[in-house]
């Protein structure tokens, strides 16, 4: 009998426990690498743990439907199998490492314990991100370099790159994510109170001050992008959508000659039309990458070259066209389709392609969850995000919770 009420007491503890560590996860902006990894497998230990006291039915179906996910990412799996020596081969598997384990916990997690509403893990994810960028703000005070003039030179690389450091998030990454509480904040902000409303809007105002200082130009494309459409969906009053489409314009406008480090960048955008070797910037640097990127996945399209292989021949690529920067800076495709279609060819690249599409039209119903799909596939066509444990937790936890909430994502109705 006492053994039967200590384990009763322990299966009480793991229930209180594990849909809070589920919930934690979703903080993983603030948290560094190996803090986010930590919790990810005491998150993993509970669950186990809590399995093995309860009957689960239909865990087959959810972790079937979960390594979906997977699919695109098998062949990291067999190149290091085939190559378990190889350093680099190892490294990028382990960036991958999550896409094989947590559709299997997550999937045992769901088959005990419902997932919360939305908001809840959106409060804990846009929180997270908002202590990080108040402190992030607070120290590029301090610093003097975020009222700097020098910060905003050559792309705003000073502000950019002390933004990196401070944050342990790249600006496309932090923009990324930003973006994404934004847009929950504007779908969000007409069913809250009026204190709520204003703490809503306050901190969409930080977030987005701090993306558009770092000025990361296709998060903020993505965004607005995305704005228009949720604003659309969202809108019934024809009217009232037109004013805020006339406002929105406007500061699309406005702010690339106001805001310094998007001034910067968009010049750099102008420049453009110019021969790469009269205008050294960062959109020039992106067209020799993207025609090594291109060149070297068409060369290599139907079996790839191996994730241990890509980088020496992307390198050996920009050696050919002169890329300076390239001897000091391993610079990967840039775009998250390339970079698997360079690292093992046309089929996983068309599964990534598949893997999308089922996932942007499981969200269509909801206005919220089709504008992140929209804002994360506009930036994998210039960053490979993937490539960064960041960017997999980002795609691997909010990907999960569209294939396993009812049409996406709780609608915002009912959040």
């Amino acid at each position: 009998m006492t053994h039967l009420n200590m384990q009763n007491k322990v299966q009480r503890f793991v229930d209180a426990l594990v849909p809070w560590l589920f919930s934690l996860l979703f903080a993983f902006p603030c948290l560094p690498l190996q803090i986010a990894n930590s919790l990810f497998i005491v998150f993993a230990f509970f669950v186990l743990i809590s399995f093995s006291f309860k009957t689960v039915t239909s865990i087959r179906q959810k972790i079937t439907r979960n390594l979906l996910i997977a699919l695109p990412f098998i062949p990291y799996l067999i190149e290091l199998l085939l190559h378990s020596g190889n350093h680099i081969v190892a490294f990028e598997f382990q960036k991958k490492l999550l896409f094989f384990t947590a559709p299997i916990v997550v999937g045992m997690y769901l088959s005990m314990y419902p997932l919360k509403p939305l908001k809840t893990y959106m409060y804990i994810f846009t929180a997270s991100l908002l202590a990080l960028t108040i402190y992030s703000l607070t120290i590029l005070v301090w610093q003097h370099i975020l009222f700097s003039p020098e910060s905003y030179e050559n792309g705003a690389y000073i502000l950019r790159n002390s933004f990196e450091k401070i944050s342990h998030l790249h600006p496309t990454y932090y923009s990324l994510f930003a973006s994404v509480s934004i847009l929950w904040i504007i779908s969000e902000y007409s069913n809250k109170s009026n204190l709520i409303k204003f703490l809503l809007i306050a901190s969409g105002l930080i977030l987005f001050f701090q993306e558009l200082f770092v000025a990361a130009k296709m998060p903020l494309t993505a965004l607005a992008i995305s704005s228009l459409f949720l604003i659309y969906r969202i809108t019934p009053n024809r009217k009232k959508l037109l004013g805020i489409y006339a406002l929105l314009i406007l500061c699309i406008i406005i702010l690339p000659f106001v805001v310094p480090s998007l001034k910067n960048r968009v010049y750099e955008v102008r420049t453009f039309v110019g021969p790469p070797q009269n205008y050294p910037n960062t959109v020039n640097d992106r067209r020799v990458i993207f025609d090594c990127g291109i060149s070297t996945f068409l060369h290599n399209i139907w079996v790839g070259v191996g994730a241990g292989n890509s980088q020496i021949i992307l390198n050996q690529c920009y050696a050919e066209k002169d890329f300076k920067k390239a001897n000091t800076v391993p610079y990967n495709a840039h775009n998250q389709f390339l970079t698997l279609g360079i690292n093992y060819g046309i089929v996983p690249l068309l599964l990534l392609i598949v893997t999308l599409a089922i996932y942007f039209k499981r969200t269509f119903s909801n206005p919220f969850a089709t504008a992140l799909m929209i804002s994360c596939i506009l930036v994998m066509f210039t960053e490979s995000i993937l490539e960064r444990q960041w960017g997999v937790y980002f795609y691997v936890l909010f990907f999960l919770l569209i294939m396993n909430t009812p049409q996406g994502t709780a609608a915002v109705k009912d959040i």
